[in-house]
Parts: structure tokens; C-alpha cells; sequence
């Protein structure tokens, strides 16, 4: 098993976190309707963003993080959907896949080709995102990103927070018809 997990600290400086964070405290979250309920009223899409200054700093993220996974996973790949997620005080992810469910078969999105969360806050307790297939335990830090692949072998979880965690998960594809608008 060839482990691509693969941390960047200060991705995105940390005024543009805080400016990310305060704008989502304000704004109505939606519902996903990804299936688990797990991300309702938590969640802005970013084809939903509507403010202009956060379209654009979501969207140089998106270019950013888009060249960042092209160079280390060496492949041609494009922004599937963009997010900003807030976690309360208590919520945990249970082990997963992106792409691919536990017992092999495929997920919601089996053209998911790898993932990136960056963490737009710390200064809470939890909240890591683990990967029991290596052992490793990613420690939320403002402004650091993480990128892995959707695959079953890169399976991850989120530690149970507590305090209030916000973070910007983007998935990416190979496929171009699967780009983000």
C-alpha cells in the first residue's frame, strides 16, 4: 500500500481564513441531500456563494488546490465540488472512502479521483482526520491542507470535535464533464 497523503501548511494565509469564517457564520447553511443527513444545515456549496469577494477567494482556493493535486498526484484532474462545512461542538465522520464504499463497491461519487480539506480554524480540541490504513492522525492547523485519494486504501474519518471546527473539503475528478461551475 503506497501512502499519498500529503500536508501543506499556511495554504491560504490566515486573514483569508478568518474572512472565510466570518462570512459563513452569517450565512444560511443548506441542505445537502448527500444521502446520510450528516452535512445538513452545515454546509455552502461553492456554487452557491453569492457574496463576490468570497467567490473569489474560494475560487483562486480552487485553482490553487486544483495545481497543488495535479503535482502531487501527477495526473490531470479538475475541481468536482467545492465546500465550506462547519462541525459543532460533539459531530464526528465515521471511516470512509470518497469514491468507494468499505465493502468495495462504488460510492455516490465512484469518479471521485482524490480529495483536499483545509482547515479554516483551529484553537478546538478534535477534529483530526485520521487514516487507520496508516496510522496517521492529521492535526487541524489554520490555513494547512491535506490532499489523499478517494480510494479505499486512503480510507479516513474526523476525530469528534470539540469546539467549532470549519473547514473547506474539495473533491476532484479526472473526467472534465465532472468540473465545478
Amino acid at each position: 500500500m503506497e501512502k499519498l497523503i500529503f500536508e501543506v501548511e499556511n495554504f491560504i494565509t490566515p486573514e483569508i481564513c478568518d474572512s472565510i469564517v466570518e462570512w459563513f457564520k452569517n450565512q444560511k447553511k443548506l441542505d445537502t441531500n448527500a444521502g446520510s443527513g450528516l452535512f445538513d444545515n452545515r454546509t455552502i456549496p461553492y456554487s452557491s456563494i453569492e457574496d463576490t469577494d468570497i467567490k473569489r477567494i474560494v475560487n483562486n482556493y480552487r485553482f490553487d488546490s486544483t495545481s497543488l493535486a495535479r503535482e502531487k498526484f501527477k495526473n490531470k484532474i479538475y475541481p468536482d465540488y467545492t465546500d465550506l462545512v462547519y462541525w459543532p461542538s460533539g459531530l464526528r465522520m465515521d471511516v470512509h472512502a470518497d469514491a468507494v464504499l468499505l465493502d468495495g463497491t462504488p460510492a455516490l461519487y465512484p469518479y471521485r479521483y482524490c480529495a483536499g480539506v483545509c482547515y479554516l480554524n483551529d484553537g478546538y480540541d478534535g477534529g483530526e482526520t485520521f487514516f487507520p490504513n496508516f496510522n496517521i492522525e492529521i492535526k487541524p492547523k489554520k490555513g494547512k491542507i491535506v490532499l489523499f485519494p478517494s480510494d479505499l486504501e486512503h480510507q479516513h474519518g474526523v476525530r469528534e470535535v470539540k469546539g467549532d471546527r470549519y473547514t473547506m473539503p474539495i473533491w476532484f475528478s479526472k473526467n472534465p464533464e465532472n468540473l465545478e461551475f
